[in-house]
Order: C-alpha cells, then structure tokens, then sequence
C-alpha cells in the first residue's frame, strides 16, 4: 500500500489562517497597500507591501521581525531633545515642525534648514550611546528641499571620533560619498511616495566613536566637510531610528523614551502528528531574510515535542534536519 505525504498549504493573506497561532506583545508599524507607514496593533499580523513607486501596493507577505529598540527619542520631532550645537564647525541648523506630510500621511515632518546665509554646516544631532565592536544601524526618512543631499554621520567634522558617515541623492534615489574611517558596513535607500526615502546606513563602534547621531543637510555630495549655504535651505525629515542591529527594520516611532517592538511569533501546533518525519514530508517557504549578517536564527522551524527530531531553515540560507538528536546532513 502506498503512504500519502501530508501537505500543508498557507499563504500570506491579510487574515491569518486559524491554523496559526501568532503573538506580538507590541504595537508594530507596515506598509500599506498605498506606501503609507500605518500603525498595526499588538497581536495582529502585519501585510506588508511594496512603496516603490513602481510597484506599489504589491503584496510582499506577512512582515515578521525580531524584537528592536529605536534608541533615538522623539523620532518624529526634532525641535525636542536634538541639538544643533557642534564641537567643532559653525552649525545654521535649525527646524521648522510639521512643515510637510510625513510618509504616515500626518503633516508632522521636519524642515531642517540653515538659519542664516554663511559658510558651515546644517545640521541637527542627538547623543546616542554605542558600544564598542557592536553594529548599529541609523536611518530616517528623507526629502529634497533646497538642498538634494542628506548625511548621517556620527560627527561634525571628519576628525578623530568620526566612525561613519554616508551621503545619500535625495533627488536621484543613490547613495553617494562615504567617508574614509572605515566603520561603514553597508548603506542604502529605499523609495516612498512622495519623494519621500528611507535613508540608513550600517556601521561597527570602534573605543572613540563619539557618541552622537548626526542629520545633515548638504548641498553637495561631500562628507563631513562645510559648505555655503543660504537662509532656510534645507531638507525634510521624519521618523529617525538607530537600532543595535546590522540591518534597518520596521519604524519604531519614539517620544520621550527609547521605544521596543516585540517579535512577531507565528507558530502551527501539530497535535494530531499529521506531519510524519518517518514517512516524509516537504517544506517550502518563499520569502526574504531581513537578518543575513548578524546572529544566525531560524526562519522555519519544525518539530516534534521533544525537538530531538527537527528540520530548521536558517536566516544564512542553511538548512538543519535533525532525527533523535543526530543530523542527517553531511554538513548543515
């Protein structure tokens, strides 16, 4: 007699199969079916979709994320707590407050603009704490204004204590000059509407990395070097986040206190052993790992009740396949 292999079939959908069983003691952010950041509640299941302009409103699947903390405070305001003041060169930045809509579809983003006609920087920061040897990604949200080009960095200038620093097209969609200390990992930009990009850059703490976070406008693509610039040019800006991750999640939006997104948890409790490792199975997931570079963690994971029989599929792209505790891959 021949043995039937069980088939189990679910597809991401904006209602959750009643199969599955999810939990997220947060609040979470998505983007909708329109490119627009939207909040989703604690233990609701977040569909995800494209913001590129050219495929908008494309389904992307069920957003599903390790827990983070945006470090910054007052994400969405940076007339509150930031600081134009600088160390070193002559700052003209200052903000004016919900001065456009925001990528939230609210009317609460930023204008960083130059207070004055001089030679100096535009400019606003934040004292940020990092460790040393660990990864840490900083983005925002930003628009052209009278200036195309945005810089995060860690400091005024590009003397000692300067880690990173990374310069992004805010016309063009590219990323541009990186600076030469050698703490950026990576870097890139991802489009919304409205002219609006998702700006972030990856870096590794090093013992005198100062301790700042800095968003710049510039009008050229330089880093950390002073430039001319004239009364209330600038860029806009919303949504600043730096996370100890070595890649750029969700946004978490902040206030006055640094702010965690709990982990999505989706899981299928078999009680009915309707999946037989004895007489086969197959498993296939189509999605794309957030979290390739940092710790190792499974994306997939099956198992019976005492996990000594298990088959695993890894962020790294690895598979396991485990019976009673022994692997049965020549290399997982």
């Amino acid at each position: 007699m021949a043995l039937a292999k069980n088939t189990l079939s679910i597809n991401s959908h904006k209602i959750i199969d009643p199969l599955i069983t999810f939990s997220r003691n947060s609040i979470a952010t998505r983007v909708n079916n329109i490119g627009v950041i939207e909040s989703v509640a604690a233990g609701v299941i977040r569909q995800d979709y494209e913001s590129s302009i050219a495929r908008i409103g494309q389904e992307i699947g069920w957003l599903l994320e390790e827990s983070s903390t945006n470090l910054c405070l007052q994400s969405e305001d940076l007339s509150t707590t930031w600081s134009s003041a600088t160390s070193v060169q002559t700052n003209y930045g200052s903000i004016g407050t919900n001065a456009k809509a925001a990528p939230d579809g609210t009317s609460n983003a930023d204008h960083l603009k130059s207070s004055t006609t001089g030679t100096g920087i535009v400019a606003v920061k934040q004292a940020v704490t990092y460790s040393t040897d660990s990864k840490y990604t900083v983005s925002i949200f930003a628009q052209k204004g009278n200036h195309d080009y945005l810089e995060i960095t860690n400091k005024d200038d590009n003397a000692t204590g300067m880690t990173f620093s990374q310069v992004f097209n805010l016309n063009t969609g590219a990323t541009g000059a990186t600076g030469t200390s050698g703490g950026t990992v990576s870097a890139g930009m991802k489009e919304f509407p409205g002219g609006w990009y998702r700006c972030y850059v990856t870096f590794t703490a090093v013992a005198n990395s100062a301790d700042d976070v800095y968003y710049k406008a510039r009008p050229d693509n330089a880093v950390s070097t002073t430039h001319a610039t004239t009364l209330n040019s600038g860029i806009y800006l919303w949504g600043a986040q730096v996370e100890e991750k070595t890649y750029m999640t969700s946004y978490i939006p902040t206030t006055t206190s640094t702010v965690t997104r709990a982990a999505d948890v989706a899981q299928i409790d078999d009680t009915d052993d309707v999946w037989n490792m004895n007489v086969g199975m197959s498993i296939w997931v189509h999605g794309t790992p957030l979290n390739t570079t940092e710790t190792v963690t499974p994306i997939f994971h099956y198992q019976d009740s005492t996990n000594a029989n298990y088959v695993t599929l890894l962020s790294d792209g690895k598979i396991k396949v485990t019976k009673a505790s022994t692997s049965q891959l020549a290399s997982d």
